[in-house]
């Protein structure tokens, strides 16, 4: 599309202004005769002639068409700089790494906290699949909210809670205000860690989402 603009600048530009020169040479009264002589070649080219004269106004189309083949030479000279400038950046500078060491680095403690009222058909799933996510145990706390369930949600979590007790927390609401939004807000005040989130109790985390989660903490920036 370049190329093309400046190849129609061009070709305007020589139309503008003749090429060749034509001298009548002197005869008869009634007899003319034309010879065409080529001009000497100088510089600029005639064909660039109209490029140069200033002194002589250029028609609007031509000045317009000019403006914008320029506009188009300076955004492609400051995209080439643009990426040069990146280019030597990635191979000289310095570059940061905030995720080199994330697999041997101390992962901060997480506390997840799953409100649950009256979830006896999907309480489990969310819990055992917590109990299973890729991250290191011992900084991993798992924070069920038992808000005033009438069916058998209270009794699973107990029983769970009773085979990994260093794992899972179990909080029963049996008063207060209802709501999930109320149930957040008394396990907050239990949590300690350093992170926390929040799963719904028909949610089934991936085993690296944990990890994916707090991965970017490690990089303040």
């Amino acid at each position: 599309m370049f190329l093309s603009y400046a190849l129609v600048v061009l070709l305007l530009a020589c139309g503008g202004r003749p090429c060749m020169a034509n001298v009548t040479e002197p005869g008869s009264a009634t007899t003319h005769t034309s010879a065409t002589v080529t001009e000497p070649e100088t510089f600029p080219p005639a064909s660039f002639a109209f490029f140069f004269e200033v002194d002589q106004p250029r028609p609007w189309y031509i000045t317009l068409m000019l403006s914008v083949l320029l506009a188009i030479v300076g955004i492609i000279i400051i995209y080439t700089i643009r990426h040069y400038w990146f280019t030597l950046n990635r191979l000289f500078g310095r570059q940061r790494h905030p995720y080199l060491d994330i697999d041997v680095a101390d992962w901060p403690t997480v506390t997840v906290v799953v409100p649950a009222h009256n979830e006896e058909l999907v309480i489990l799933n969310i819990l055992n699949a917590l109990l299973e996510v890729d991250y290191p145990a011992d900084r991993l706390t798992i924070l069920a909210v038992n808000d005033r369930s009438t069916d058998k949600t209270a009794e699973i979590l107990d029983d769970l809670a009773n085979q990994y007790p260093t794992r899972l927390r179990v909080l029963h609401r049996k008063g207060g205000t209802p709501g999930k939004a109320a149930a957040l807000k008394d396990a907050t005040e239990l949590v300690k860690s350093e992170i926390l989130l929040v799963f719904d109790a028909d949610y089934i985390p991936g085993t690296g989402l944990i990890k994916q989660l707090v991965a970017p903490f490690f990089d303040p920036e």
